[in-house]
């Protein structure tokens, strides 16, 4: 059996407050040059993978590791528009909605979708473009502020009783793993279990940079706030039941 840490982390029965609370996580309000317009007209979730996968090739992650996901799902749909990868090259309103349109093969990729003949993608108007622009500059503005990147996407996995636990973490950085969640609320336990897992398994997979991972790290450019928890503050009282409760039940 194989699992994907995310589904894994949505699952799970937590206890009351969770593996890892979310009141653990120290939350930072940075200050936005822009408001976000009100209304959308796309999917959140097509505009918080747009976000991110644009934030990832800007801060210079090459396009075809990026939209490698978006690739699979064009091939399992036949609907090879391989093109529009070309076509993201900055923040004009072209690259947006060519990364829109990417984030719906993605998402056909990972969740299994797949359209009927007639289905037709709504894009995103004006002022949705708009808002996925001031959010990939917030990103780009909250990396800077960041200890350099050193890895993006990286896939991770451990092989537990009975299968195989997998998955993507967003950005590693000197000191920090973090993950981008482009919500519209505070993050939950879902949330903060997902983070610790990946660095579990990473620091478990022997990969030498998680060594020096100090914080665990949540930033939202929807609201514009980090969430951070300090390693330091990891006891054996919160590490050892996800260990056996969560880790080696599987």
């Amino acid at each position: 059996m194989s699992v994907t840490i995310t589904t894994l982390a949505n699952n799970v029965k937590q206890p009351r407050g969770g593996y890892l609370p979310v009141k653990l996580f120290k939350e930072t309000h940075y200050e936005s040059e822009n408001e976000l317009f009100p209304d959308e007209n796309g999917s959140k979730s097509l505009i918080g993978t747009t976000v991110d996968n644009m934030t990832r090739v800007l801060s210079g992650a090459k396009p075809e590791k990026v939209f490698e996901p978006a690739s699979f799902g064009m091939m399992a749909i036949k609907d090879l528009n391989f093109d529009l990868i070309d076509e993201v090259t900055g923040l004009d309103d072209d690259s947006i909605l060519a990364a829109y349109q990417l984030s719906f093969y993605e998402q056909i990729y990972r969740s299994g979708y797949k359209p009927t003949m007639d289905f037709e993608l709504e894009l995103p108007d004006e002022h949705t473009v708009e808002n996925i622009r001031e959010m990939i500059n917030r990103s780009l503005l909250y990396f800077k502020q960041q200890s350099k990147v050193t890895k993006v996407g990286e896939t991770l996995s451990i092989k537990c009783n009975v299968g195989n636990i997998h998955g993507d973490y967003d950005y590693l950085t000197e000191d920090s793993l973090i993950d981008m969640k482009v919500l519209n609320k505070k993050i939950t336990n879902k949330h903060t279990l997902q983070i610790i897992l990946y660095w579990i398994i990473g620091m478990k997979s022997k990969k030498k940079r998680f060594n020096n991972v100090k914080y665990l790290k949540f930033y939202n450019p929807r609201l514009n706030v980090e969430y951070q928890f300090d390693l330091d503050e990891l006891t054996s009282d919160i590490l050892k039941p996800i260990l056996d409760e969560v880790l080696m039940a599987q």
